[in-house]
């Protein structure tokens, strides 16, 4: 008796293996039925066929085996009409939407999903496919119809289910991420172009608000830039003033929000011209000014912390002084230091030189521009060069050290007589290597004239 049980069970579950049909399909288009090889095919299709029915479930799938699609359809005459609705995967995974098909396998209604809230969208379709009524998201945006026209659109912060614009037919409505509106802007449409009237357009960059354009009777009157940064997040960067649409003034900010630069022009031909900069510490007070019509005044650049790197002073285009500043950073400490480096005084002809504490260090005479005498000091990328001059020409030892000013370490030594090298030695963590000695003749000891140019900072 439980022989004849165990063979009763095994035929009848033969028979509804066997009653199930699955066929898998290689195709590029998931809508399609026309086959392919599996080294062309885009797609693969996996058909479930039921006992007695005609409605077999279709489901589609990425090459790599993720789940695209999956619905229920009729297979008549090697054609798929899909009835009910069809479920859309994103690559990821995520159910994306989908679409409801009539008993023709016309779709009739598209759906989709926020991706964070998970609220479900629906937007009724013609005939045509066409959006007739309801609303769709897509790509961080909900858009809705009415009788076929698009009658708002909003914009979410990326991965959230926070409204950051509205755009209706003839205005935007913009809001921070905790909800309050920060403002609107009224536009038109012309000849298929979006044209701005009266308010202030925000600007959407890397999941914030990165710009802001003010308008006026359709024309623009300010435009401003924030700090791409954690640490200082809304904080103006840049503000630029406008009159018929040319600059007047621009004003830079410090990280902390503190006021850094002010340019101001004036109209020319129609074009903008700077005729005067004001350059602003930390702490707002003012550094300098520098008139680009007389070209006299102080100019100030910045590293790209913010420290000054340079400060000159013109008269009528002349360079009159020329202060430099180092800012260094120690790799393993993480340690930064910024200090006034050098000051040179071209109308008196004397440069000073300091130390991380600011103290003078070494004083030199210079004559048409050129070092004279004394001993000068070069700064460049951590590297540190002193060099001592008499009656113009180098005279004596030349010294190089690297890691300047945390821990100096000496690298080089060059040797001197009356301008012209005499020895180099090298050093290897503070420690004499090699040497090269050069044989220095008379000649090479006679005077000669030598014009020193300045070169102006970029």
């Amino acid at each position: 008796m439980k022989k004849t049980l165990s063979l009763l069970c095994l035929m009848l579950f033969s028979a509804v293996i066997y009653a199930q049909k699955v066929d898998t399909l290689y195709v590029k288009n998931i809508d399609e039925l026309n086959l392919v090889r599996k080294n062309e095919a885009q797609f693969y299709k996996v058909i479930t066929s039921e006992p007695n029915s005609s409605v077999v479930e279709v489901e589609d799938y990425y090459l790599n085996g993720g789940l695209h699609a999956r619905g229920k359809a009729v297979r008549a005459n090697n054609e798929l009409i899909f009835q009910g609705e069809r479920y859309i995967y994103a690559p990821d995974g995520v159910l994306f939407g989908g679409f409801t098909y009539d008993k023709k396998g016309r779709r009739r209604q598209t759906f989709t999903f926020h991706p964070i809230s998970k609220e479900r969208y629906t937007l009724e379709l013609t005939k045509q496919e066409i959006p007739y009524s309801g609303s769709f998201f897509d790509q961080g945006a909900l858009y809705k119809f009415k009788k076929g026209k698009q009658i708002k659109k909003i914009l979410f912060y990326p991965n959230t289910a926070e409204v950051f614009e509205i755009m209706t037919p003839d205005h935007y409505f913009y809001f921070d991420q905790q909800g309050n509106a920060i403002g609107t802007l009224s536009y038109q449409v012309k000849d298929n172009k979006l044209i701005p009237i009266e308010g202030v357009f925000y600007e959407l960059r890397n999941e914030k608000i990165r710009a802001k354009i003010g308008y006026k009777d359709a024309q623009k009157v300010y435009s401003a830039s924030y700090i791409p940064s954690v640490e200082y997040p809304f904080k103006l960067r840049k503000e630029v003033f406008y009159k018929d649409e040319k600059r007047v003034k621009q004003k830079e900010y410090y990280p902390t929000g503190s006021l850094k630069e002010v340019s101001h022009y004036h109209i020319e031909e129609g074009e903008s011209a700077m005729y005067k900069t004001e350059f602003y510490d930390t702490q707002e007070r003012l550094l300098g000014e520098y008139d680009n019509e007389t070209n006299s005044g102080t100019k100030v650049w910045f590293y790209d912390s913010f420290e000054k790197k340079r400060v000159q002073s013109f008269d009528k285009g002349n360079l009159v002084k020329d202060e430099f500043y180092v800012e260094a950073i120690d790799s393993i400490s993480d340690t930064r230091m910024h200090f006034l480096f050098s000051s040179m005084d071209y109308t008196n002809n004397q440069a000073d030189f300091y130390d991380v504490l600011g103290n003078i260090t070494s004083s030199v005479t210079f004559r048409q521009g050129k070092p004279y005498d004394g001993l000068t000091y070069s700064y460049k990328a951590g590297e540190l060069i002193t060099t001592n001059y008499q009656a113009g020409k180098k005279q004596g030892v030349e010294t190089i050290y690297e890691n300047y000013p945390f821990n100096p370490l000496k690298i080089q030594e060059n040797e001197y007589i009356n301008g012209v090298q005499s020895q180099e030695r090298w050093y290897e963590n503070g420690e004499f290597v090699d040497a090269i000695q050069y044989v220095v003749t008379p000649e090479e000891l006679e005077p000669e004239v030598e014009i020193y140019e300045v070169e102006e900072v970029e």
